[in-house]
């Protein structure tokens, strides 16, 4: 079975709501992370004016987010109160494609890197991930440049990408 992995963007209108809505999923994230599948759970805070938080779960198998995350009474009452604090927009997708290195869970990134992360609207998700995969140097081959990884959705209709670079200088180079 193929890893799973959500991407939820979540659009507050407050940095108030925002820091209430990171409280609700650090509640909720314990429940998630004793779930059978689920491999792991990864929230970035938007640092921009829309207040946004991108959340990634990782699960073994579709299987196992849908046992986990489906329309059950805890996930309906989960989802209803965030969706009180905030707008989210879900998907699944699976990994296209990963450069450089990641970051462990043992170790922890620089107090100044920063991630660069982007979810797409394509129309035609296969040949925009071949161009991507043709022209990465061109975002890869920049000082500061760590990581990157690219998801393509179920759907067929979105891409996510996700750059760690060594601080936020290193996104003007």
């Amino acid at each position: 079975m193929a890893e799973t992995i959500f991407f939820n963007v979540w659009q507050t209108d407050s940095r108030e709501r925002q820091a209430a809505l990171l409280a609700e999923m650090r509640s909720e994230a314990r429940v998630l992370a004793a779930k059978p599948g689920f491999l792991g759970l990864t929230v970035w805070v938007g640092l921009d004016a829309n207040h946004r938080v991108l959340v990634e779960g990782r699960w073994a198998s579709r299987a196992h987010f849908d046992a986990a995350v489906g329309e059950s009474s805890q996930a309906t009452a989960t989802r209803a109160r965030l969706e009180e604090l905030g707008k989210g927009e879900p998907g699944l997708f699976t990994e296209s494609f990963e450069l450089g290195s990641q970051v462990s869970d043992v170790t922890t990134a620089a107090e100044s890197a920063v991630a660069l992360i982007q979810v797409w609207a394509v129309a035609h998700q296969q040949g925009w991930l071949a161009t991507m995969r043709e022209n990465v140097g061109v975002l890869t081959d920049k000082p500061g440049f760590q990581s990157m990884r690219t998801h393509a959705s179920e759907d067929g209709k979105r891409v996510a990408v996700y750059s760690q670079r060594r601080d936020s200088a290193s996104l003007e180079d």
